[in-house]
């Protein structure tokens, strides 16, 4: 198994010209991890093989219920070998005291040297989502594990944070003034 957290363009200690540094999360099962982060937020993880591009949120109307909003949880990845997979696994390890499933893919598709998949919907509420209503940076970290065809096994971790900034904005653009 080969795990991986970091992105390997990370020359001179600079992401897109932010400086790196490395921050810990104690993720699920009381481990703790070592990412790399920029003030603009986190870096894509990537290995040889594979290459974080999405994870993150996404809104729009509920299907559920006619002037609500709903919310997923999107993820991608590019792959950068000619690899054929037989599963991808999506967990939220932060925060978290044991590992949350969001998505478990056991017939992924290749599809453009890519894969994606998104969550079930979840209804835009205080009830469901508390920390979209929370003050401050909520930051999750995903852990992706991803299993090709030959039985390689490779997991990246992922943080994705959401600044208070952009929360507020999709409340007030996804509630009922």
């Amino acid at each position: 198994m080969f795990v991986a957290g970091c992105a390997s363009n990370t020359k001179n200690n600079t992401y897109m010209g932010y400086q790196v540094f490395y921050k810990n999360y104690q993720i699920a099962n009381d481990e703790i991890i070592s990412l790399p982060i920029t003030k603009a937020g986190p870096i894509p993880a990537e290995d040889k093989s594979y290459k974080i591009e999405v994870a993150g949120i996404m809104t729009g109307p509920s299907k559920k219920e006619i002037g609500k909003s709903s919310l997923v949880f999107g993820f991608s990845f590019s792959i950068k070998k000619s690899n054929q997979l037989s599963r991808v696994l999506v967990e939220q390890v932060y925060p978290a005291k044991q590992s949350i499933v969001l998505i478990e893919d056991n017939n992924p598709k290749n599809e453009n040297k890519s894969w994606s998949n998104r969550t079930a919907p979840i209804e835009i509420n205080k009830s469901n989502l508390p920390w979209f209503y929370e003050k401050g940076t909520t930051t999750f970290v995903f852990k992706i594990t991803i299993e090709s065809a030959n039985g390689e096994i490779t997991t990246l971790y992922q943080p994705s944070s959401f600044f208070e900034q952009a929360k507020e904005a999709l409340i007030n653009q996804h509630t009922e003034k």
